[in-house]
């Protein structure tokens, strides 16, 4: 249920005065109007078709209003005040208000207040229920009896003055127009407003206010004190008025150095060109980060060609076609037939490889053993071999760099073991040290690295590649890997080698 102080038709349809606003009756329930301007909730005490377009809104301690039911504008110096009833006589409106009768006349752009009837003309009260017309005359009916004034009752303006007592700007005074003061951002202006009232009453002057180009509409008040907070530098002008006396005052609020449109117009081109800078540096950044990263996909791509090159080199080939026809010259045509394939399997998974950036341990160690396997028919029972797998590691899933062990297995059997009078071995070990650390093992009885050095006179040739390549596979941020050797017996006239590698595998 909802409380009803006054009933509207208007447009075809009735509109009910709340005391939470204007409802509209719409298919037996009531619906709330709503104005694209303002949320509009105020108690309403009477609604009056002002003409075809618009209707009349008045309100208990909030003023009056005019709409055409999309937007709503309040009627100037008329918020704070309880308007209990109004008159509408063609374009002029009459309001019975607690401060007297306020007489409007319509203009283009809205309405004027024309006069205030109140004690000074007579009434016994300015506290007025309600006001009406005929012919001529004003009807006023007060707590205190009726009253009746002619409708062009010429009205004398009971102010004869109202001025600027005091404009202050922080602590600093602004005095005159068009003065300047520095802006602060913590600012306020507070301005005193003072009058000179002939009449004998103890109520409160209403006055309206105006601050441009900050406000659009004059704001009415009681209030002989105005304040303004968080003014940015411009020039201002404060406005005020009541009834036909109308005062102002210009003064301007100056920006700081660094807010000067010449600075702030230098600052924007420094800030512009420091962007552009940026710009142009990430631009060559990115430039020499990719044309590296070609140099380095280049180099890579020759690193496995030359890995290739490497594990297939010619006495490699030699010697296993050299071991075949052996074979086959002594009707050994198991062991030939053995080794052929087992030589084929491996020369068509080293061109598979090359191709592959990653390969898992179990295939790196089923390419190991078949490339040892064939090793061994060739040295006959002068090698041997072993490979342990850590049992905890996921041989399966766990990807290390392809190519990257075989060069120092085939180290080991051709400098090692080839140079030893007696039979040799090798073990290999893969063990987990972590979820994306293991660690490779590759340990012979040869004759030793450094032996071989005295013997040939150079490096290997494979490890030469398998340096640059490591070089390399750290650079790509994929893997971290290092490479230690070392001596297995120092004192031993074959005091073999060990090659660890730890890898860890980056997401």
């Amino acid at each position: 249920q909802v409380g009803c102080y006054s009933i509207l038709d208007f447009k075809g349809n009735i509109y009910l005065g709340t005391p939470s606003g204007i409802k509209v009756l719409s298919d037996k329930s009531l619906q709330e109007v709503k104005f694209e301007n303002l949320d509009f909730d105020k108690p309403i005490l009477k609604l009056r078709k002002v003409n075809d377009n618009e209707f009349l809104i008045t309100t208990d301690g909030f003023g009056a209003y005019t709409s055409d039911l999309i937007q709503i504008r309040q009627l100037p110096e008329t918020n704070y005040l309880s308007v209990q009833d109004a008159y509408v006589d063609e374009t002029d409106i009459w309001l019975a208000t607690d401060s007297g009768v306020y007489h409007y006349e319509q203009l283009e752009d809205g309405y004027n207040l024309v006069k205030i009837i109140d004690e000074t003309n007579g009434l016994p009260t300015r506290n007025i229920n309600a006001v009406t017309g005929v012919e001529e005359n004003i009807i006023i009916g007060t707590d205190n009896g009726l009253a009746v004034f002619p409708k062009d009752l010429p009205t004398q303006s009971r102010l004869l003055d109202l001025y600027f007592e005091n404009v202050a700007y922080n602590t600093t005074q602004v005095a005159t127009n068009s003065e300047s003061v520095r802006y602060s951002r913590a600012n306020s202006l507070r301005a005193d407003i003072g009058f000179i009232d002939y009449s004998d009453s103890e109520n409160t002057f209403q006055y309206s206010y105006r601050l441009d180009p900050i406000h659009e509409n004059w704001n009415a008040t009681t209030s002989s004190t105005i304040n303004f907070t968080d003014l940015k530098p411009d020039t201002y002008t404060l406005r005020i008025k009541s009834g036909e006396l109308e005062e102002q005052m210009k003064f301007e609020i100056s920006p700081l150095w660094w807010q000067r449109t010449p600075v702030r117009t230098a600052l924007l081109i420094l800030l512009l060109g420091s962007f552009l800078y940026i710009g142009y540096r990430f631009s060559r950044y990115f430039q020499e980060q990719q044309t590296k990263k070609l140099k380095q996909d280049k180099r890579l791509a020759e690193i496995r060609l030359n890995a290739l090159r490497a594990q297939m080199n010619p006495h490699f080939v030699f010697n296993s076609l050299a071991a075949i026809q052996y074979y086959i010259n002594n009707n050994e045509m198991e062991k030939s037939e053995s080794f052929l394939v087992k030589f084929s399997k491996l020369i068509r998974r080293y061109f598979e490889l090359s191709k592959e950036q990653e390969i898992s341990i179990d295939d790196e160690v089923s390419l190991l053993q078949n490339y040892l396997e064939i090793e061994k028919l060739r040295f006959k029972d002068k090698l041997n071999f072993n490979i342990q797998v850590d049992q905890s590691l996921d041989s399966k899933n766990f990807m290390i760099p392809s190519m990257l062990l075989q060069p120092i297995v085939e180290n080991a059997v051709n400098h090692g073991i080839f140079n030893k009078e007696e039979t040799g071995k090798i073990d290999i070990g893969f063990k987990k040290v972590d979820h994306d650390k293991i660690q490779v093992v590759i340990e012979d009885d040869g004759v030793g690295y450094r032996n071989t050095l005295k013997k040939t006179k150079r490096k290997a040739k494979s490890s030469n590649v398998l340096s640059d390549r490591l070089y390399f596979l750290n650079q790509s941020g994929r893997w971290e890997i290092t490479m230690s050797r070392k001596e297995s017996n120092p004192e031993s006239v074959n005091p073999g080698n060990i090659c660890a590698f730890d890898i860890i595998s980056k997401p």
